[in-house]
């Protein structure tokens, strides 16, 4: 029998750790383990030497391992809170939080003082979910080390999580008064700011941390997200590529380039771009509604509503899904369906409209003999415009209907809605008025069962004031063929992107003999009227049109003795419609879904003819046919003449 190999001594043990701490200290993690395995592994009969070669590992990235030489070494040394607190690091490196904790409470056991396992034993119940418990050892671990900026930055991300940002905001700010050069509490003071709807300052805090730290990708996403929420796609953009190529796997990077792409009129490049942030998260039902979004305005209605069905299959009810697949289904001309989903318009986080403050149910299609019923407007002129016209099949079930109007429309409409009361939107909390129920103007096409075949479409249905339209007729005088146009809507409304056209475009128009062009264009795109082309005129009505606190009585006047009225997508386009009047609409190649896909009419208004972009942006595709129309048209009034 051979005898056992002799024990290492404590000075031959001692002499191998010492040196490996001193190799690992330098960096030399080769030179460490190798003087740990000098002497036939003298070192490693010791729990202090497995605890030097778990760190070993840990620094080559050798994770698993590492947690073996941890756990050896807390069986060798029983005593010591290191190996445990090492154990527990490796866990949470690992996402192995349940284990992790168990580590750092066990090293806690052994040392209750050790503040930086106390904030890790506070990150482990953090990530458990246990965020009140979380919050209580942060606070055991600031009472140690109190002037630790990394421990206050950590307690402030807490309560950031704890939807406690004004007490997060106080955090950061403690530490960069401890020390102001951390872009961690720059950055994460800028997502407290933003939680408090403190833009501004927010967006300083993040560049300032990328002043400290340029490559710094969280900040470059937040500043990004923070410039598209304001409408600054093209800075965004920058910001979120930027973020991208530093973390291709950050899904707020990835989305939030998409979708200032998408802002920009980016459409095929924000396609791809939401493509790889499904690629990332494939069933997230925000990227997966923002993808179809992009899809339908790509006329790729198919994809979009597949994508909308797998947003649903994670939310069924999730308003703003079904309020997109809503307008797809009512561009397609479903109007049932469409409408159906366009309900939910209510319960999305962006939409504007409000109910009026009126204690009443809402009306489903109850019977309304004998009963009082309010329908209110909601959204733009434009669409109460359009949508008055349900009134009346509304008045004829029998009930007492009464429409709550913007005080602007009061005057155009009231001469037209013969037997229903015209009240003014309150301007406070206070209305008056007993009613049994109440209802959206826009959905009374749902509550009345309208199809597409059956749009109540007698023109006209408004009028304008007989001597306004006389005072406008005389001003305008019976020279030319007179043509009424607008160009330009609301830029501030996303609504707005790739509607309007430029007022150059209708230079073909104004070049045929005795066309005479009228802006019917208010506020905005006005300026354009100074840089028009060479030979290019368009008259301005005067100063006093449509001046004053109620809207369109100029303009629905003027339009009485106009030949034509050419219009972008706007209020204008339905005015004109409702009042009968002859317009052609210019349209973008994937419109508004009121104006369907396809075809020159509109069962909307008779009186209207559209012409359609046949690529996106490509406004010389509409204005060429309609230049030729007008053409044609001039001459046959001429043969006529």
């Amino acid at each position: 029998m051979s005898e056992p190999s002799p024990q290492p001594s404590d000075q031959t043990v001692q002499q191998a750790l010492s040196a490996a701490v001193a190799h690992y200290g330098r960096g030399a993690l080769e030179a460490a383990e190798a003087a740990l395995r000098a002497h036939d592994g003298a070192a490693l009969t010791r729990g202090v030497g497995w605890n030097i070669l778990g760190a070993i590992r840990s620094a080559q990235g050798r994770r698993q391992e590492a947690l073996e030489a941890f756990e050896s070494a807390a069986r060798l040394w029983p005593e010591a809170a290191e190996p445990h607190a090492n154990r527990g690091l490796t866990l949470i490196a690992l996402e192995r939080w349940a284990e992790a904790l168990e580590a750092l409470e066990a090293a806690l056991a052994r040392k209750p003082g050790d503040p930086a396992t106390q904030a890790n034993r506070g990150l482990a119940l953090r990530r458990l979910g246990r965020l009140e418990e979380a919050l209580a050892a942060m606070d055991q671990a600031l009472a140690l080390a109190p002037s630790d900026p990394a421990m206050v930055i950590g307690r402030a991300d807490l309560l950031l999580e704890l939807a406690r940002p004004a007490e997060a905001l106080a955090g950061y700010e403690r530490a960069l008064a401890l020390r102001g050069d951390l872009p961690r509490a720059h950055n994460n003071r800028g997502v407290a700011l933003v939680a408090l709807e403190w833009r501004e300052p927010a967006l300083a805090a993040f560049e300032q941390a990328l002043r400290l730290r340029p490559d710094y990708a969280e900040a470059l996403t937040n500043r990004g997200l923070l410039h598209l929420e304001a409408g600054r796609s093209a800075p965004a953009l920058a910001d979120l590529e930027s973020a991208v190529r530093l973390q291709p796997g950050d899904l707020r990077a990835q989305s939030g380039a998409a979708r200032a792409l998408d802002d920009l009129g980016r459409l095929e490049e924000a396609e791809a771009a939401f493509g790889r942030a499904l690629a990332l998260a494939p069933e997230d039902p925000e990227v997966l509604r923002r993808h179809g979004n992009v899809l339908r305005h790509l006329g790729r209605l198919d994809e979009a509503l597949a994508a909308y069905a797998r947003a649903l299959a994670v939310n069924p009810s999730d308003p703003a899904v079904l309020f997109s697949r809503g307008t797809v289904k009512l561009l397609r001309g479903d109007l049932p369906g469409g409408f159906a989903d366009y309900e939910a318009r209510w319960d999305t986080a962006d939409f504007q409209g409000k109910r009026p403050p009126l204690d009443a149910p809402l009306w489903s299609g109850e019977p309304l003999a004998g009963k009082r019923l309010l329908v209110h407007v909601e959204q733009g002129l434009g669409d109460s415009l359009q949508f008055v016209r349900f009134l009346e099949p509304l008045a004829a079930l029998g009930g007492d209907v009464a429409l709550l109007v913007k005080p602007a429309l009061r005057r155009l409409l009231a001469p037209s809605l013969d037997g229903i009361a015209l009240l003014d939107w309150p301007t406070d909390d206070d209305f008056e008025g007993d009613f049994d129920y109440q209802v959206a103007l826009m959905s009374l096409p749902l509550r009345l069962g309208t199809t597409l075949d059956a749009i109540p479409s007698r023109v006209p249905y408004l009028a304008p004031e007989p001597e306004r339209a006389a005072r406008w007729r005389e001003r305008l005088g019976p020279a030319g063929f007179t043509i009424g146009v607008c160009w330009q809507g609301n830029p501030h409304g996303r609504i707005d992107r790739g509607r309007s056209f430029p007022l150059a475009g209708l230079a073909p128009l104004a070049a045929l003999p005795g066309v005479r062009l009228i802006a019917l264009q208010k506020s905005h795109g006005l300026d354009q009227l100074d840089s028009l082309p060479a030979g290019m005129t368009v008259e301005r009505p005067g100063l006093d049109f449509d001046e004053g606190p109620d809207a369109f009585l100029d303009s629905a006047a003027i339009m009485a003795g106009l030949d034509l009225v050419v219009t972008c997508d706007t209020a204008i386009a339905h005015l004109a419609g409702a009042l009968g009047r002859p317009a052609w609409v210019a349209l973008k190649r994937i419109p508004d879904w009121r104006w369907g896909l396809e075809g020159e009419a509109t069962p909307w208004y008779p009186s209207l003819r559209l012409f359609r972009q046949r690529a996106q942006g490509d406004w010389e595709s509409v204005f060429a046919p309609m230049a030729e129309a007008l053409a044609a048209r001039l001459g046959e009034e001429k043969e006529t003449a």
